[in-house]
């Protein structure tokens, strides 16, 4: 154990106000007095004015009881800094890295790597480096337990408005170079692929000069579109979410979308006998004379969110009107969804 010396805070000149919170944090939550720290950014704990910056630092590094290594965006872009942290690894001094976010555990250097280390912004992480320092400065009579965990959360609610005020990164690594790079050929493939849709409807545009009545330009908008691809796709969706329901559950359901109650006629007993056993399977819900789907069951959410979602294609604005005439001089009725020839028709009702 080392008792001598003072904790050497390895930290970026552009973190001081966050390293006076640190700083804080450990002299009231732990009891460590002012004079057991070296920090060169923060007054009264750095270099006397008249001493060589680098030789001081040196002096400071060669036996401290613990380094804390205030990982920040900017700590990994300071020369000194990543000397600081060589310095801690060839000397094998005890140290805790002390991570910041966006900073994250994958970012670690390799001399990190078998370090323990923990995030600001964790309670459990900052609870180790108490008891590491507790631990290096073999602290005899800590600040109670019950107190440090006051200062800690006080911290914790403070960092978010700490970190809003930190230097993010102003370079990138290779690795993150790279990354950027692929994703912006990705972004240039994508590019590409818009301009070659905008020629592909310029070329259509000239084709529909050319067509001499409104059904032929119907049927060519249609498919250069690709709404019927788009339209046949929900209509497959819909049409499996409902096989194997009962007829009388189709019922309901076009009921349901229709916007009416669903009211068999009392006479029609053989209705009624399919209408009970589709109850008693958890298909419908019986109230009186009125029959509606059990929305709680649920092969019927699935019919009812692909139905809905043929529905809100069908009433879509951006789903052009040749789309809706050409439908229409096909099937001889209109796509709507409350339309009984569309069910009997598309949907198989």
């Amino acid at each position: 154990m080392t008792t001598s010396g003072k904790i050497f805070i390895s930290h970026a000149s552009t973190d001081k106000e966050l390293l006076d919170e640190i700083v804080d944090l450990i002299q009231v939550g732990v009891g460590v007095t002012h004079n057991r720290f070296f920090c060169a950014s923060l007054e009264g704990l750095g270099i006397p004015e008249g001493e060589d910056f680098k030789s001081f630092i040196h002096s400071k590094l060669q036996n401290p009881p613990l380094v804390i290594m205030v990982i920040t965006p900017g700590y990994y872009e300071s020369a000194f800094c990543l000397c600081e942290l060589g310095a801690t690894w060839v000397m094998s001094h005890s140290s805790f890295p002390l991570i910041v976010p966006p900073v994250d555990f994958r970012d670690l250097r390799a001399v990190l790597n078998n370090n323990q280390a923990g995030m600001i912004d964790n309670p459990s992480s900052l609870d180790a480096l108490r008891d590491r320092i507790i631990e290096r400065l073999e602290i005899g009579d800590p600040v109670s337990t019950a107190r440090w965990n006051v200062k800690r959360d006080e911290f914790l609610k403070r960092f978010p408005i700490l970190q809003s005020k930190m230097q993010g990164y102003t370079k990138v690594s290779v690795d993150k170079y790279a990354e950027l790079r692929a994703s912006y050929k990705a972004a240039q493939d994508v590019l590409a692929e818009r301009k070659a849709e905008i020629e592909r409807l310029r070329a259509m545009i000239e084709k529909l000069k050319n067509l001499k009545n409104r059904e032929a330009v119907a049927s060519l908008v249609a498919a250069e579109v690709g709404e019927l691809e788009c339209f046949e796709e929900l209509k497959k969706t819909a049409v499996s979410c409902m096989e194997g329901l009962p007829a009388v559950v189709i019922e309901a359901l076009y009921y349901r979308f229709y916007g009416e109650d669903y009211s068999p006629s009392g006479d029609e007993t053989y209705v009624w006998d399919n209408i009970r056993r589709a109850a008693e399977n958890g298909y419908l819900d019986i109230s009186g004379a009125t029959v509606s789907v059990n929305t709680a069951d649920q092969k019927i959410r699935a019919a009812l969110a692909n139905l809905t979602e043929l529905a809100e294609f069908l009433v879509d604005e951006d789903t052009s009107a040749e789309f809706h005439e050409q439908f229409e001089t096909d099937h001889g009725f209109p796509a709507e969804i409350k339309n009984r020839r569309f069910w009997e028709g598309v949907l198989g009702l």
